[in-house]
């Protein structure tokens, strides 16, 4: 049985975004020097050197393609000395069949904080009308094998997709 596995993915929604894109623009670079800037506390966000940032994606896992279906299991967080996740769903688990797919593509938000970190996502929308946001997790340095990974989510996907 072919299967495709991506160890780290981001999933995330376009709401999500939307909510993201309007924190960003609400707490300018001088709001977060000074540690001013004003961040839901729901929303998902990371902290480090004392500064909070929100973060494009809700979960964080690993993402399975097999024939029929996708499997996603969310990865949990382990705090580290300098870097804290806050709101990250990390008990988010999903088998999605794939024949509940109404259309798949490649998905760049139109409207981002910074077009250099709009990265491509994989987008799912659901027969119910849903859409789920895939994206390969993008590590410092690595951002074009990310990339290249998103691609190939994409296209295991669509082949099985009609």
């Amino acid at each position: 049985m072919n299967t495709f596995q991506l160890p780290e993915v981001w999933i995330s929604s376009i709401e999500h975004l939307d909510k993201m894109t309007k924190i960003n623009s609400e707490n300018k670079w001088w709001k977060q020097i000074f540690g001013i800037q004003k961040i839901d506390p729901n929303f998902p966000q990371i902290k480090t050197s004392g500064f909070s940032f929100p973060v494009a994606y809700f979960s964080k896992g690993q993402v399975k393609v097999i024939p029929e279906k996708l499997e996603y299991s969310a990865e949990i967080f382990e705090t580290k000395s300098n870097i804290n996740y806050k709101n990250i769903q990390d008990n988010l688990n999903f088998d999605l069949k794939l024949d509940q797919i109404d259309e798949i593509s490649i998905y760049k938000y139109p409207k981002p904080y910074l077009e250099k970190f709009n990265y491509p996502w994989v987008s799912l929308k659901m027969k119910n009308g849903k859409t789920i946001l895939i994206c390969s997790a993008m590590k410092i340095g690595q951002i074009e094998n990310g990339l290249k990974e998103t691609a190939t989510l994409y296209h295991y996907i669509q082949n099985y997709v009609a």
